[in-house]
């Protein structure tokens, strides 16, 4: 029984693997506008690591633009 939940772990593993990555390609096509519009909605809906992912790719295309103005 292990042995087929630790086949069965990897093969999640192998396929969550496989997401970020095609989020990350996708993530690169949509233009900054897009970018923007898909953080907001990732946040409203908890979605974290979308919202972090979509921060790191804005911050990426545009280090100066995406920084919090300093009080």
């Amino acid at each position: 029984m292990t042995d087929a939940h630790d086949e069965a772990y990897t093969e999640a593993l192998q396929e969550i693997d496989g997401l970020k990555r095609k989020v990350r390609e996708l993530v690169e096509l949509l233009n900054e506008e897009e970018l923007i519009r898909l953080r907001v909605r990732a946040i409203k809906r908890g979605l974290t690591n979308l919202s972090v992912t979509l921060s790191i790719e804005l911050n990426r295309r545009d280090p100066k633009h995406h920084k919090r103005p300093k009080e």
